[in-house]
């Protein structure tokens, strides 16, 4: 078998075999990162007052407690066993989860006002949306192809952490936020 030496207070005690031992995680990282998010994959999750296995951590709660409620994801951490994250509800610190548990929304990089027309050429496989698409409070609104082939006014321009949206508008009516790409002919 494997034995290890092992010292308390600084003093050597002796040799013990490697299964009389714990061995906990250590931090690669842990930084800021603050996102929003759903609690969606709660199955064998539990939230800790550290990453798991991190010297020092203890049960929260099972995370089942917290499924389906948007968090404030406000730290990201590293540990040989995968990634966590801590995060709020409601402004309340409520502890690190597995990162698997998320479902982690877009951040708006920007937005801006542009005034260019466009054709919604390649409507196929695309979906209209409030937002830009992923970004919290997004709601699907319809589809691109009830304007497929149509000139369409560009009023917006927003960039996520996944793509580039244009909100486009008809007759000075707002309708949506579509993938830049379903565009051609943008001027």
């Amino acid at each position: 078998g494997t034995y290890y030496e092992f010292s308390y207070n600084g003093k050597v005690i002796g040799w013990l075999d490697k299964k009389a031992f714990k061995f906990y995680n250590t931090l690669e990282y842990d930084e800021v990162y603050n996102r929003d998010a759903i609690i969606t994959n709660v199955t064998g999750n539990t939230v800790w007052t550290l990453p798991y296995q991190i010297y020092g951590t203890k049960a929260v709660n099972p995370a089942t407690t917290y499924k389906n409620q948007q968090a404030r994801i406000t730290r990201k951490a590293k540990t040989e066993r995968g990634i966590y994250y801590q995060f709020s509800i409601n402004g309340k610190n409520i502890g690190w989860l597995d990162e698997r548990a998320f479902d982690v929304y877009d951040e708006i990089e920007y937005n801006k006002n542009i005034q260019l027309t466009g054709v919604l050429s390649n409507a196929s496989g695309n979906a209209i949306w409030s937002e830009p698409y992923r970004v919290i409070g997004t709601k699907n609104v319809g589809q691109a192809t009830s304007y497929a082939n149509k000139t369409v006014q560009l009023v917006k321009e927003a960039k996520t952490t996944r793509s580039t949206y244009y909100q486009m508008s008809i007759n000075g009516k707002v309708i949506g936020w579509v993938d830049k790409r379903a565009f051609t002919n943008v001027k």
